[in-house]
């Protein structure tokens, strides 16, 4: 399985292509904000992952935000981003220039990591009239992912990392399914179904995701100036819409800190699922077939209501506290290589810290100050120890992002760094590549059968294309 942040430099780079199914150019990482931050000490950064501790009390659930868009925001990250090194072992305490990395995944928002190449190339993962295969073309549960053996046969492999996922791709390869039926049902109606789903999932991106994580204000701001930052990036790398780094590394982070410990995959009392446990068939963890009782109900998960169900799982706020298993990680969750050493350690908060500092990103307060956006004090950023001498001149990107969720959004949504950062890499996508909503249909356009949602996409793929 491939791991979430990058690449094994020592696996051969065609072979990881092969496995996930690429075959796009390779993309280098860019910057919406150019400049090099400070070196912070190893040091204080161990202390201040230390910081990190989960409070799980009831007042930490989100009062707006449903449990699913943790997921959702992880199925968004695989299909836009896989960072490798282009040289080096993977140490996240060693310096990289952001050059040293290539982004393996196309930034077109075109689902390719469900479709692959298409059902010429990506002969596995279709069936013979074209559509998708599903759990139960390969003898298993009808939402499990098609599988030889437990190995998932889809077009990121990450996508089988946990069972929630996992669960949610399904669900993709089931709405393309219902679509094929609806388009005609012959393989000459797959681009026509392909594109609807694609497009109705950048309108969900945009509209049902990003509008509640990010400032309102900020949103319409930059649609209205068509995400100048993103583009001004673009133009900087000839033409291409690559991925910011900022985006990749710190702020598409948050949803760290909205994972719970465990979850109820639905109404069934057994179905309760710590993220690790000692019982690989009751814990979080992908890699697998999915026994039926685990079924994801997406109605616990998902929801348009305001205020939500009380069935419906919350996230937690976005604050700069994580889930305590976040703290003690294990493969394949991260490489198995010397795991909890310096270059390798357990810790996924140590991990975002270590992985802003060896790329180099400018603080928290220099992107604020570029922005011209008010900036946290330092008593909001909670660093009064004597030892964090340079992190409060220099608060790493991904921390002050969250701490900034906390004061200016309560915990529901992002602060200005935050949202501007998101903002202009999925509205700054829309408007630079090719296969977008905004270019095939336009700004103003709704997907067929009112799919605004999650909830309603989800609904819609729980009904048998046949």
């Amino acid at each position: 399985m491939l791991h979430h942040g990058c690449v094994n430099p020592k696996k051969n780079r065609k072979q990881v292509k092969d496995q996930a199914k690429f075959t796009i150019e390779e993309n280098p990482f860019g910057q919406l904000f150019p400049g090099e931050g400070v070196k912070i000490g190893q040091d204080e950064l161990n202390d201040l992952q230390l910081l990190l501790t989960d409070r799980n009390a009831p007042q930490d659930d989100s009062a707006f935000n449903p449990a699913g868009f943790t997921f959702f925001g992880q199925f968004i990250d695989h299909d836009v981003t896989l960072a490798e090194l282009e040289e080096g072992e993977e140490d996240l305490t060693k310096f990289m220039s952001i050059k040293k990395f290539v982004n393996l995944r196309s930034p077109d928002l075109d689902l390719d990591s469900v479709f692959g190449q298409g059902p010429e190339s990506s002969k596995d993962l279709y069936n013979a009239d074209w559509t998708l295969k599903t759990g139960a073309d390969t003898g298993g549960f009808a939402f499990d992912l098609p599988r030889n053996g437990d190995e998932a046969i889809i077009g990121d492999p990450r996508n089988d990392e946990n069972k929630i996922i996992a669960q949610i791709h399904a669900s993709f390869l089931h709405a393309y399914n219902r679509m094929l039926k609806e388009a005609g049902g012959d393989k000459t109606d797959y681009t026509v179904a392909r594109q609807r789903l694609y497009t109705t999932y950048q309108y969900i991106l945009l509209n049902d995701y990003l509008k509640r994580f990010v400032d309102p204000k900020i949103f319409d701001e930059v649609l209205k100036d068509r995400a100048k930052r993103f583009k001004a990036m673009v133009d900087a790398n000839g033409g291409k819409a690559v991925m910011p780094m900022e985006f990749a590394v710190a702020a598409f982070r948050f949803g760290h800190s909205q994972v719970r410990a465990g979850y109820r995959m639905n109404d069934d009392p057994d179905s309760g699922v710590r993220i690790f446990s000692d019982d690989d068939e009751n814990d979080l963890n992908g890699g697998m077939r999915i026994d039926p009782v685990l079924r994801f109900d997406h109605t616990r998960f998902f929801s348009d209501e305001t205020p939500l169900p009380g069935k419906v799982s919350r996230g937690r706020k976005i604050d700069s506290k994580l889930a305590l298993p976040l703290f003690s990680l294990e493969a394949p969750s991260i490489p198995d290589n010397a795991i909890g050493s310096r270059p390798n350690p357990r810790s996924l908060g140590h991990r975002n810290l270590l992985r802003s500092r060896q790329v180099q990103l400018l603080s928290g307060f220099e992107v604020a100050k570029q922005l011209g956006v008010q900036a946290l004090k330092d008593k909001e950023l909670e660093l009064f120890s004597p030892t964090f001498s340079e992190l409060r001149q220099h608060p790493p990107l991904w921390y002050y992002i969250l701490k900034e969720a906390e004061v200016f959004g309560q915990g529901e949504r992002l602060g200005p760094v935050g949202s501007y950062i998101l903002c202009e890499t999925f509205i700054g996508l829309l408007e630079n590549t090719q296969s977008s909503y905004f270019r095939l249909e336009g700004r103003d356009w709704t997907p067929p059968g009112e799919l605004t949602s999650m909830a309603r996409l989800l609904a819609y793929a729980d009904v048998p294309a046949n």
